[in-house]
């Protein structure tokens, strides 16, 4: 599928790929302030919503259908990329999620596109089978090769990157200011007039094993059995039978209410709804849910992982509770409930290290930088 918005010549071409369209997301903001630096930009995922709006706005887009796991569909979508890189010929690819950056990467490489850049969102091999790992290791190792450029969206990403030999020791992993693709719109995001209950607990993300929705359910399970009153919105694509579950385990756990959006175009809704966001994820990069969650005064409840350690310091923007652990959950939960004094500085002070840190015109600023200084 291609937009109703031809390319026009004269101007330098980007093109942005992503795997799903609910990635389109982790750069929105990006596009806008790269075409008002003059550049001619083009998108492509698999198709949804958030391409057609982009559309809707005046880019370039393009459909590529693409999985997320190995897939048979692998050769049509590489082919699809490769034509649609040698058609455009940009001078500047950026990709994120694997399998989009892997397909881009190699098929800009191919046709001798000058910028490459590969943006590591998080280092997929953290999390999964044996099997899964050896998988994801082999193509994160492939797609780093084949780019000119490696940026990672935080500090700890960067650190897992080298730590895991991902990298050879020549290679220079860059980090555009402070990390983030996006940063955080402060006026766009602001705490609601009338803050939601605490009790109500969101979940904003993919609903997939490796964002610890089983351990959510079954946190809650345990709550519920202390006899807590809690309700519960989740807001995300379900994306496996892992997901499936625990989403039909959260129906059973004895919840007030919950609340099921498989898709979201604007997070912003979902978390003035709620009083609470958890998010334990077995990985992260730089999750874009807790900056906003931050800039909205929602107390954020997390795993210490990847990419969370860089956002959410224990007992300080946040709490942090061990990755995989329900219990740990169910007890990070319950400190924030039981304290509620303590819960409402946290956030305050969250909001205060998201505006200093990743205000979306620093974060741009940084990006359109560097952009311009690729060759």
């Amino acid at each position: 599928m291609e937009s109703s918005h031809p390319a026009s010549s004269g101007h330098r071409r980007l093109v942005f790929a992503t795997t799903v369209d609910f990635q389109l997301r982790y750069h929105q903001g990006l596009y806008q302030r790269l075409r008002e630096e003059g550049w001619e930009v083009h998108i492509v995922s698999t198709g949804g919503p958030l391409l057609e709006a982009l559309a809707d706005d005046g880019f370039a887009t393009h459909q590529v259908k693409m999985e997320r796991s190995p897939s048979m569909r692998d050769f049509r979508a590489i082919r699809e990329m490769n034509a649609l890189i040698r058609r455009l010929r940009p001078d500047v690819v950026i990709a994120g999620s694997p399998k989009a950056s892997l397909l881009a990467m190699i098929t800009a490489r191919l046709n001798r596109v000058p910028a490459r850049v590969y943006v590591v969102w998080g280092v997929r091999s953290e999390a999964g089978s044996r099997v899964g790992v050896q998988i994801a290791r082999a193509g994160e190792r492939a797609t780093i090769a084949s780019a000119s450029h490696v940026v990672a969206v935080s500090r700890s990403v960067r650190s897992t990157l080298i730590a895991s030999n991902l990298v050879s020791a020549d290679r220079t992993v860059d980090l555009v200011a402070n990390g983030s693709t996006a940063g955080i719109d402060l006026d766009r995001f602001r705490p609601a007039a009338s803050p939601a209950p605490r009790t109500r607990i969101g979940f904003v993300g993919r609903v997939t094993a490796d964002k610890g929705v089983t351990e959510l359910a079954e946190a809650l399970e345990m709550l519920v059995g202390e006899g807590r009153k809690l309700e519960l919105v989740v807001a995300g694509p379900i994306e496996d039978s892992e997901g499936r579950e625990a989403i039909a385990r959260m129906r059973r756990a004895g919840l007030s209410e919950v609340t099921v959006s498989p898709y979201v175009l604007d997070p912003r809704p979902i978390l003035e709804s709620v009083g609470l966001l958890c998010l334990p994820s077995y990985r992260e990069g730089l999750p874009n849910v807790v900056l906003e969650a931050f800039a909205m005064g929602v107390p954020v409840v997390a795993s210490s992982v990847t990419g969370v350690t860089d956002l959410v310091r224990d007992g300080v923007t946040g709490r942090t509770v061990a990755p995989r652990s329900a219990a740990a959950l169910a007890r990070g939960i319950a400190a924030a409930l039981d304290d509620p004094a303590r819960t409402t500085t946290m956030a305050r002070a969250a909001r205060e290290f998201a505006a200093e840190a990743f205000s979306a015109e620093v974060v741009f600023d940084a990006w359109a930088a560097y952009v311009d200084a690729l060759k």
